[in-house]
């Protein structure tokens, strides 16, 4: 077995990400190029990934996904000159010990910063913290197959959750609508904003479900879920079909842990277009 953790950052006093929108183009380049990844988590100035092979071979992949997000950010932006302080660095781990070390120090990054950043790694919305704790499913990473890897040293890499909560309806509203809609989209790895768009693919089919039926649960009627998604009391009602109760439990417990909550950002008028990131959400 052989893996490789790789860090990429920013130059100078520079920002790798600015927004959302940055977070998901970074990862998507990084999926595009690499496949999906063992463990990553994204900070404002740099970005740690773990993926399987040899360092000698997935140096110039992840090479080429930083170059080709830097671009997307420049035009992005508006902005010229470097933004990467050079090639991405890559330490090899030869054993299950090494990648469970790895895979831990990789989530705890933003616990390590001065002030840290955030209390519990999966407090951390941008790391594949939650993903390996089952509240997200994880589109860029791939923790099954860490796990795998790790056999018993998946012990190594335990890390404070809340408990999932249940599908129970509830009298009153714990949340706003458009916190709901936020935490779908978390839990399915896709932007609130798509959720509200016309754009289609199975992760916007997936947490619309999650975001109507959540909805329902916390004694929304449709009318009252509709205007978030943009969409008819009608259309609306039928975005409800087949949900996965299990997302829907994850996307609870966003807004029901306070910390959680914290990290949810409703959408925001925000225009995502194709060239700003590489196809935040494809499929038909």
């Amino acid at each position: 077995m052989l893996t490789t953790h790789l860090t990429g950052g920013a130059c100078r006093s520079e920002r790798l990400v600015r927004d959302d929108v940055d977070r998901f183009s970074l990862l998507e380049h990084l999926r595009a190029e690499l496949g999906p990844l063992l463990a990553y988590c994204v900070m404002d100035t740099h970005v740690h990934f773990v993926a399987e092979g040899a360092a000698e071979k997935l140096q110039p992949l992840a090479d080429a996904a930083l170059h080709a997000y830097a671009r997307a950010f420049n035009r992005r932006h508006g902005r010229r000159g470097p933004l990467l302080r050079g090639r991405a660095a890559p330490l090899e781990k030869r054993d299950a010990v090494e990648l469970a070390r790895t895979i831990y120090y990789t989530h705890k990054n933003p616990l390590d910063t001065t002030p840290p950043l955030v209390k519990r790694p999966v407090d951390h919305e941008w790391s594949s913290a939650r993903a390996f704790v089952g509240l997200a499913r994880d589109r860029f990473a791939d923790p099954a197959r860490a796990r795998r890897l790790m056999g018993d040293e998946v012990r190594r890499i335990t890390i404070a959750s809340p408990a999932l909560a249940d599908t129970r309806p509830v009298p009153a509203p714990r949340a706003t609508p458009d916190t709901i809609l936020a935490a779908a989209a978390a839990v399915l790895r896709v932007l609130p904003a798509e959720c509200a768009s016309a754009r289609r693919s199975p992760a916007l089919r997936e947490a619309r479900a999650v975001y109507v039926t959540l909805g329902r649960l916390e004694s929304y009627t449709d009318r009252q879920l509709a205007p978030a998604l943009g969409r008819s009391r009608q259309r609306t009602s039928e975005l409800a079909e087949d949900p996965d109760f299990d997302a829907v439990r994850m996307a609870r417990t966003l807004f029901i842990d306070p910390l959680l909550r914290a990290t949810l950002r409703p959408v925001q008028a925000v225009q995502v277009g194709r060239s700003e990131a590489l196809s935040l959400t494809s499929g038909p």
